[in-house]
């Protein structure tokens, strides 16, 4: 009888390592066959961080999904949250003739960090000297990211992913939600639709999800 629970133990072990069964927390991961993506390819680039963050903003006051608060782990949640930002500064140092000598990205976690960190970037001569030029900021070749989670009045978890150049609906199976955020973003200037169509169709995904990787 001793053997059991060492038998038991293999068996868990086995369907682990096979991939049969997951302990990554639910959270984290959709495990929905009916789970779906929908991205929006922007006509124009969103022109520059000040309005990249009011956007942000204006989603996660405004609400323009309907979205409601809700409790997980004992855990109090706003309807919409900010869960993961980054935005990368490009500055490019040229010699007295323009040729380029040297270029330099750098990743911030906050809008207030980003701008003051092209500052101190810029005002570092020691820097600019050691490339051997002047350093200039390259604003056109900024890269802007924020993912917020929204939560569904009807219980669903699903999250919007904001680049400059798009904006991607994410693990979300009710139509009606797609709806809203085509709604919504047809009202926005900024977010005029690449081609002046509507958002990619819907993509099932096939396998887990976790939040989409920053590119």
């Amino acid at each position: 009888m001793k053997l059991l629970p060492i038998f038991a133990f293999l068996v868990i072990f086995l369907l682990l390592v096979s991939g049969c069964i997951s302990i990554t927390p639910k959270r984290n991961f959709l495990h929905d066959s009916e789970a779906k993506i929908t991205i929006r390819e922007l006509a124009n680039p969103i022109a520059d961080i000040g309005s990249f963050d009011t956007l942000v903003s204006s989603v996660i006051n405004e609400n323009p999904f309907g979205c409601t608060a809700y409790t997980t782990d004992g855990q109090r949640h706003a309807p919409v949250e900010k869960v993961k930002e980054i935005y990368t500064a490009r500055l490019v140092y040229e010699d007295a003739d323009a040729n380029v000598v040297g270029t330099s990205e750098n990743d911030f976690n906050t809008v207030s960090g980003f701008n003051s960190g092209i500052a101190i970037i810029m005002a570092n001569t020691a820097l600019a000297n050691a490339y051997g030029g002047i350093c200039i900021h390259d604003p056109d070749a900024d890269t802007y990211y924020a993912a917020l989670r929204c939560h569904d009045a009807n219980g669903e978890l699903y999250y919007l992913a904001l680049r400059r150049d798009s904006v991607t609906l994410v693990a979300y199976s009710d139509d009606a939600i797609r709806a809203r955020f085509e709604a919504w973003a047809d009202k926005i200037p900024s977010l005029a639709q690449a081609g002046g169509g509507k958002s990619r169709n819907p993509t099932s995904l096939k396998t887990n999800f976790s939040l989409p990787q920053i590119s």
